[in-house]
């Protein structure tokens, strides 16, 4: 035995950790606080490289999505198109309104018996669509067609309700 012999006992005491009894007899492991300290530091790098490998995947998640958005000239082109489409609708719904209030008023002006040449005179319309448009409410069972030789006029029918039945179709 060397003159520190005793500090080379104490270390491997140490490291494999002492036992001491409690008062109820039941042995207890004291673990050298600089082995504990180095448990904790161990467990600690294992945490950070956990947050770290979190940390680097959800960095490749994010530029995977930024990858596939739209690039700016081609979101422009997508919007410039979605307007084109919805003006179009738009002309379209007001032409089928038009349509619908100009069959109103057909309807209206059919309160007594005319002629399609008639009603188109009093619309400022063509007699050719006024015909079609007399011929599709006629159809929709709107009006009453009556025929006295070679002159045709049409009622409006007893059964209208125009408002919120819709436009017969055109």
């Amino acid at each position: 035995m060397g003159l520190f012999s005793f500090l080379k006992q104490k270390k491997k005491s140490e490291e494999k950790g002492e036992e001491k009894q409690n008062q109820k007899g039941v042995n207890i492991i004291q673990e050298d606080p600089v082995v504990t300290m180095a448990r904790e530091v161990m467990n600690m790098r294992y945490f950070l490289e956990d947050m770290k490998r979190a940390m680097h995947d959800d960095h490749h998640r994010i530029i995977d999505e930024f990858t596939y958005l739209p690039k700016h000239d081609d979101l422009k082109e997508a919007l410039g198109e979605r307007i084109e489409k919805l003006k179009e609708e738009q002309l379209r719904i007001a032409r089928e309104i038009e349509v619908t209030e100009l069959q109103r008023g057909i309807l209206d002006i059919l309160g007594t018996p005319k002629s399609a040449q008639d009603v188109a005179k009093e619309l400022g319309k063509s007699r050719t669509w006024v015909s079609q448009q007399i011929s599709t409410l006629n159809k929709a069972g709107f009006l009453e067609k009556e025929q006295k030789g070679k002159r045709i006029t049409y009622k409006s029918s007893g059964n209208i309700s125009t408002e919120g039945t819709g436009s017969p179709n055109s």
